[in-house]
């Protein structure tokens, strides 16, 4: 049986040798990642901003959080869907190109969660 024909050209270089590549099933859980996080995010910011008052601190610290949260997993959604349009720039991050980007998204969005899960009992 002969094996499925892609559409990817096979790596070069040294990004070949290193084995950088982003690999079919970390690119669909990056990508499945990026859009719940920047959903929820988008969200999260504009039912604080509709509350209008002045929050308190750690509701101020939710809304930073996700705030950064929106542009850093914006980009990585942007480049992961520019890779899949065109070949030449295919895996121009690298996969540790897209951990780096994943891992600030993920952290302040995780940051702005919590912090917004402490004041959820208060009536703030």
């Amino acid at each position: 049986m002969e094996p499925a024909i892609s559409h990817r050209k096979p790596a070069r270089g040294r990004r070949a040798r290193e084995g950088q590549y982003l690999p079919e099933e970390l690119r669909k859980i990056f990508r499945l990642t990026d859009s719940g996080i920047l959903a929820l995010s988008i969200i999260a910011v504009v039912q604080f901003l509709s509350l209008g008052s002045p929050l308190d601190f750690p509701l101020n610290v939710s809304l930073y959080g996700f705030a950064i949260c929106i542009p850093v997993a914006g980009a990585q959604a942007f480049m992961l869907g520019l890779e899949e349009e065109r070949d030449p720039i295919r895996d121009s991050l690298g996969k540790w190109g897209h951990i780096a980007l994943a891992a600030p998204a993920v952290l302040s969005f995780y940051t702005g969660t919590l912090y917004s899960a402490t004041t959820a009992g208060t009536g703030s």
